[in-house]
């Protein structure tokens, strides 16, 4: 929004080069909101990784290191052709930019400042907020620089696939699943019951 009120964004192009991008989503919010091109360098040197250890060279089936990341390229671009052709965008050139997002979790104080326009469903974290929540993902990533044990791998924070007793908390999860079938199956006001008291817990 700067670069449009400055009248230099049809004279530029941004380019997102970021460690912080790995799905499909990712992508898609930069792009919506303006990126002309995303290099993921982090999701690219992880492959990379992946495929020099033992475990990644016998998934790879043979298959050198360029061509599993030249895998992840299409299998995002085919990701984000489904995610356009829902919103019934069929070229990229609409999508960029188009800001066609509602946003949840965070405060407007963020939203006015850092995506202007866009809807709020439901606000929640500030500037301090994503400060100290980008803080504690740098201590966890460079123990060392404050004194302690470098960990092989980052603890998995349960963003896309439910983890029982850590990471977080998913709505749809194998309880709430399990509450909902009973509900229906038998029919029963209890067990319906039983169900919204976990939604509103």
């Amino acid at each position: 929004h700067y670069l449009i009120k400055q009248g230099l964004r049809t004279q530029c192009s941004i380019i997102a080069n970021t460690g912080q991008c790995w799905s499909t989503h990712h992508f898609a919010c930069l792009i919506g909101y303006g990126a002309s091109a995303v290099c993921p360098y982090l999701a690219l040197a992880h492959i990379r990784k992946w495929h020099a250890s033992a475990k990644g060279n016998v998934k790879a089936d043979g298959q050198t290191a360029e061509k599993c990341q030249e895998n992840f390229r299409i299998a995002i671009i085919d990701g984000l052709k489904k995610i356009m052709s829902k919103m019934g965008i069929s070229a990229l050139e609409s999508y960029r930019g188009a800001q066609i997002f509602q946003c949840i979790g965070l405060d407007s104080s963020v939203v006015d400042v850092a995506f202007k326009g866009t809807p709020i469903t439901m606000g929640a974290l500030t500037f301090a907020d994503i400060a100290n929540e980008s803080m504690l993902f740098h201590r966890k990533a460079f123990p060392e620089l404050e004194e302690g044990e470098a960990s092989k791998k980052l603890e998995f924070a349960g963003w896309f696939k439910y983890m029982k007793s850590k990471g977080e908390f998913h709505m749809n999860n194998p309880d709430m699943a399990r509450a909902l079938h009973k509900a229906v199956r038998e029919n029963s006001p209890m067990s319906y019951e039983e169900y919204r008291r976990q939604i509103f817990d």
